[in-house]
């Protein structure tokens, strides 16, 4: 579970970086994130970085995301 609660971009998606730096395949990272821009930062960087976005959802003032690694 990564809370990324204050941070505006660039911020979240290095901290999820750091995250992804630590897992391997098929491990999955709940993410937390409050930053207006963050949704199309992330889905950019989602795409470029070979991951899937497993499910995005609305959760009070943040948006939930759920990811695997695939590769």
């Amino acid at each position: 579970n990564t809370r990324l609660q204050g941070l505006i971009c660039p911020m979240p998606i290095l901290q999820v970086r750091l995250k992804l730096n630590l897992m391997k395949k098929d491990d999955q990272l709940l993410i937390l994130a409050d930053d207006n821009t963050f949704h199309s930062e992330f889905a950019r960087f989602c795409y470029l970085a070979d991951i899937k976005l497993i499910s995005k959802k609305e959760c009070g003032s943040f948006q939930e995301y759920l990811i695997q690694v695939v590769v």
